[in-house]
């Protein structure tokens, strides 16, 4: 077997390339709602693994034993697993530079922040239309969401309500939330340094940057490479409205030699 690797910028690069028949691949690694697209679309094989009970088969022991239930979960109820074998889960959040973000005073605890005129040209954000949208929607109803926090933590509505409410307001894609969130990437726009999928966990890393729109994995890694540089001192925050859980998968695009892509 001769090994072909290679990588895109984002997922939609990929999807587009797979859609025109640039390219013949027999195992890609997208991301959660590119997954989605993918099988809605008919462009994914299926898998043969055994997937009742959690369990995909001897062959996936380490899945078996130490996937995140969370996840295991969610493919079950969604279907996932007949499309995508789970490979890496996280969250979205900020790394930021802790003295920086001291010294100019400004709140994380909140998305707002990344509107904020002190972050301005020193803040950047995802070229990924599920991670930034979501900071718009997060930015548009952040009262709704405060007020369904409090009624939480004063006892007033139960753990999974307040969980399927927040998921609601998350996925709001009407048209009204569109054109809501369509004005405030706008004015985003003109606050942020970079829209960008991987400078950002570098640049952070010199001090040029305050905070940096990041996947949880990204920021582990950023907040490594400063703690080798020791140039800034890098924390991980996720604010109070709630976040984003990701999660990329391995899929067999159609026409993929899906015996040795089973084997992988």
């Amino acid at each position: 077997i001769k090994v072909e690797y290679q990588t895109f910028s984002t997922n939609e690069d990929m999807y587009n390339m797979i859609k025109l028949g640039s390219l013949k691949a027999d195992l890609i690694c997208p991301s959660d709602y590119m997954i989605q697209k993918m099988a809605r679309e008919d462009m994914l094989e299926k898998f043969s693994f055994d997937t009742t009970s959690h369990k995909y088969g001897d062959d996936l022991d380490n899945y078996n034993k130490y996937a995140s239930p969370y996840l295991k979960d969610l493919f079950e109820r969604n279907s996932f697993s007949s499309y995508a074998i789970p490979y890496t889960w996280g969250t979205m959040g900020l790394t930021y530079n802790y003295n920086a973000i001291e010294d100019n005073n400004i709140d994380l605890t909140t998305w707002d922040c990344l509107w904020d005129s002190a972050l301005k040209g020193k803040v950047t954000v995802k070229d990924s239309v599920r991670d930034t949208y979501f900071t718009a929607v997060m930015h548009v109803y952040k009262s709704e969401l405060v007020s369904l926090k409090n009624m939480l933590e004063n006892g007033e509505i139960t753990k999974e309500s307040y969980t399927e409410a927040i998921t609601e307001i998350f996925n709001r894609c009407d048209d009204e939330t569109l054109e809501k969130c369509k004005q405030a990437l706008i004015d985003l726009k003109s606050n942020i340094k970079a829209l960008e999928v991987d400078d950002g966990k570098n640049d952070i890393t010199t001090g040029s940057l305050y905070a940096n729109l990041a996947w949880s994995g990204d920021a582990v890694y950023s907040m490594d490479i400063a703690d080798e540089v020791g140039k800034v001192q890098l924390n991980y925050v996720i604010p109070e409205e709630g976040s984003n859980i990701w999660f990329d998968g391995w899929c067999m695009p159609k026409g993929a030699n899906v015996d040795l892509a089973t084997k992988f």
